[in-house]
């Protein structure tokens, strides 16, 4: 699959490109050389801002949407969130037959919800991957391995070998792992969880 932009969002200045206008420039790009690859379209903030496939004339597409609600700490919000957002999904690959994918999201502290999500997803058939494998900071679940607080190379200023060093320096084995949010996330995959 051809994932070729990150949550796309149009500015609304004049002459500024909508972003169901920028991804069919991309896809006719695309399509000629490729017709056999999947395209994915980024429904972000919403379905709405691509429409349906086919009122578009795209073919071999998959939508993907990212699932935020940054009300960290409040539970029933979250929870809340969830039950649109499986709505939403569901509901946009039935009425547009197209197929969907959560391509990111996050429940913060609440496994329980974590849970929730992903079954829902699964009960639906709807393909899914959270963000992120790693990431320097802790808390919130960002990350399967978090925590390395090791000094990010300047690519403007660094010489080479210094670039290399601290690259070197951003390993797996340089995180903490994050079991719990990995053995949430394995049961809803098949996999085998990971020791403490």
């Amino acid at each position: 699959m051809y994932d070729l932009l990150n949550e796309p969002v149009s500015s609304g200045l004049p002459g500024a490109l909508a972003t169901k206008q920028m991804y069919d420039m991309l896809y006719k790009a695309v399509k000629p050389i490729d017709p056999d690859h999947v395209i994915g379209m980024g429904a972000f903030y919403n379905f709405d801002f691509l429409g349906s496939p086919e009122s578009n004339g795209w073919t071999n597409v998959i939508y993907q949407g990212h699932y935020y609600n940054t009300d960290f700490d409040n539970w029933g919000s979250q929870s809340g969130f969830i039950d649109w957002a499986l709505g939403d999904l569901d509901s946009h690959r039935k009425m547009w037959n197209v197929p969907v994918y959560a391509g990111e999201y996050n429940f913060w502290n609440h496994l329980d919800l974590w849970k929730k999500f992903m079954g829902g997803l699964n009960n639906n058939n709807i393909s899914w991957s959270n963000w992120t494998y790693k990431n320097m900071t802790t808390g919130k679940n960002w990350g399967f391995y978090q925590g390395n607080t090791n000094a990010i190379p300047d690519m403007n200023h660094d010489d080479y070998e210094t670039i290399k060093s601290k690259w070197s320096k951003f390993s797996t084995s340089n995180f903490s792992t994050n079991t719990n949010l990995i053995n949430t996330v394995k049961e809803y995959t098949g996999a085998k969880p990971v020791g403490n």
